[in-house]
């Protein structure tokens, strides 16, 4: 059984249209999807006040990818997060130490000191009343 060729030609036609829309459907189907992660992304930053705001651009610039709602960009910004905070502990680590041992100096057996001279320079309340 063989069909007329303009059968064919308008059931060609017919496929096409077909095909066309569903890949038509696809794209507006994957595209939706990047918009959805996308507007994840924003409100996931905004609720994390912990991250700085140069870092929140990053990653709302970065590539939308199958690993997560960030990617592999997420893995090396939070790399380059740890690798800041662990300098600036040392930093903080470093400064009180310095502030410890420059302020423990001074205080040691200081204060005894000049509280021990205070009262041999002032006289006792006795001896200022008796005259």
């Amino acid at each position: 059984m063989e069909l007329p060729l303009e059968d064919v030609e308008e059931f060609c036609n017919f496929a096409d249209t077909i095909l066309n829309l569903c890949a038509t459907s696809a794209v507006c189907s994957s595209r939706i999807a990047a918009w959805q992660t996308l507007l994840q992304r924003q409100m996931w930053l905004r609720l994390s006040s912990s991250i700085p705001d140069d870092f929140k651009r990053q990653l709302l610039e970065g590539p939308i990818s199958p690993d997560g709602l960030f990617g592999p960009h997420f893995q090396s910004l939070l790399g380059q997060m740890q690798t800041s905070q662990e300098e600036l502990e040392r930093v903080r680590r470093h400064g009180s130490l310095s502030r410890s041992s420059v302020h423990s100096s001074h205080t040691t057996g200081h204060w005894r000191d000049h509280r021990g001279q205070r009262h041999q320079q002032r006289p006792s309340t006795a001896a200022v009343a008796a005259p």
